[in-house]
C-alpha cells in the first residue's frame, strides 16, 4: 500500500454525506476522486449550506478556517467544530444539534449563529469573551439561562 495515499480518506471510509465527501463532491465533481488532508489544511473561508451533510468526518483537517457556513444541512453531532481554533465566524442555523459545548472551546468566536436548532444549554458559551452576535433564536434556551449569557457577554448582541 503507497504511503502517498495513507493521508487520505477513500470514500468507503466516510459516510456518503460526510463533510469530507460533500466537499471532495463540490470540488471534483461525482468522480470518485481521492482528496488528500493538505489540501483541506490552508483554507480559511467555507461555505456549505443546504448539502445534506449529515457528519462532519475529515473537518478536523481545515485547521486554519476562520470563517464556516454549514446552514441548512443535518447536523446532529458537531463536536468535531471544537478543534477549530481559528474560527471566529461560524453559521450552523437550521441543523439539528442538541449540545452547543463544542463551540465553548472557539475563543476567537465573534459570531456564532446557531438559530433552529434543538440546543437548551447554552452555559457551554458563557466564556466566549470575544463574542460579538449570537442567535439563539428557534431554541428551547430558557430566559435564565439567556440573561446569565448575558451578564458574562454584555458586549454582545443577543437574539433569541
Amino acid at each position: 500500500e503507497s504511503d502517498e495515499y495513507e493521508d487520505s480518506y477513500s470514500s468507503q471510509e466516510c459516510a456518503d454525506n460526510s463533510f469530507y465527501n460533500v466537499f471532495r463532491r463540490m470540488a471534483y465533481g461525482p468522480e470518485n476522486i481521492e482528496l488528500p488532508y493538505f489540501l483541506l489544511e490552508d483554507l480559511d473561508d467555507l461555505e456549505l449550506c443546504d448539502r445534506n451533510m449529515d457528519n462532519l468526518d475529515g473537518i478536523e483537517h481545515c485547521r486554519h478556517l476562520v470563517r464556516l457556513e454549514l446552514s441548512d444541512n443535518n447536523l446532529s453531532d458537531v463536536n468535531e467544530l471544537s478543534t477549530l481554533g481559528f474560527l471566529e465566524e461560524l453559521y450552523l442555523s437550521n441543523n439539528q444539534i442538541s449540545l452547543a459545548d463544542p463551540m465553548g472551546f472557539l475563543e476567537r468566536l465573534r459570531i456564532l449563529d446557531l438559530s433552529d436548532n434543538d440546543i437548551d444549554d447554552i452555559s457551554a458559551l458563557n466564556d466566549l469573551n470575544n463574542l460579538e452576535y449570537l442567535n439563539i433564536s428557534g431554541n428551547h434556551v430558557s430566559d435564565l439561562q439567556i440573561a446569565q449569557f448575558k451578564r458574562n457577554n454584555p458586549d454582545c448582541v443577543v437574539v433569541w
